[in-house]
């Protein structure tokens, strides 16, 4: 039945042979999320940093100077 609406919306998807989708934390990520505060505060304190450290900085992905702003 979901897959009626993913096909009139245009957005279903079917795999052409077996696909690995991995789940859950790779590459070491979950040795940072050792407690519960952690694992609600730092995705923001990381997104926070992103935003500080370059993307409205001057040059960055979203500086007003650059006529080309949109990813």
């Amino acid at each position: 039945m979901f897959a009626f609406w993913d096909w009139m919306a245009g957005t279903l998807y079917v795999p052409r042979g077996r696909e690995e989708f991995p789940m859950g934390l790779q590459n070491g990520e979950h040795e940072e999320y050792h407690s519960v505060a952690r694992l609600y505060f730092l995705p923001v304190r990381k997104a926070y940093n992103v935003l500080r450290t370059g993307v409205f900085s001057p040059g960055g992905r979203f500086s007003q100077n650059d006529d080309n702003h949109l990813p």
